[in-house]
């Protein structure tokens, strides 16, 4: 019937025995509203000292314009050459994330959560490019570049 196909993947689903073993991690809700109801931009405005943990840096695609990181040397959205681009600050939003910011410049900033803890949160990632694409983030420090 095609349900769940696409030219790159057929969701067969699971058989009586794989469904005793398949663990669905629920999405959780924990009706928190943002702790700050502004931009990153404003937050950063009123959290000087806090400005590198909510920015990156990337290389931007000159031909479709992805942010990419700046180890790359082939953009990983259309593999064009990003020899000449140039080093650029984007949003960190998984540190907007962490401090409760409700909105990027381009969008709102709201998670699928899957797990929260004191030390950690795990959330569906926003650009998945997978079924199953999960972002774990600690909480409680920030790491700023762990390739």
């Amino acid at each position: 019937d095609g349900v769940g196909a696409s030219e790159l993947a057929y969701l067969a689903g699971l058989s009586a025995e794989g469904q005793s073993w398949y663990r669905q991690v629920p999405q959780q809700f924990n009706g928190a509203a943002p702790k700050f109801e502004g931009s990153v931009q404003d937050f950063v405005a009123q959290n000087p000292g806090l400005a590198e943990q909510l920015r990156n840096e990337a290389k931007k695609c000159p031909r479709c314009g992805k942010s990419c990181a700046t180890i790359l040397s082939f953009c990983n959205g259309c593999n064009h050459d990003l020899s000449d681009a140039p080093v650029e600050y984007t949003e960190n939003v998984c540190m907007a994330f962490v401090y409760g910011v409700a909105r990027g410049s381009r969008f709102p900033l709201g998670l699928s959560l899957r797990h929260e803890a004191p030390d950690v949160i795990v959330y569906d990632d926003l650009l998945a490019r997978g079924s199953c694409h999960l972002n774990a983030i600690p909480t409680d420090c920030h790491l700023p570049d762990w390739r």
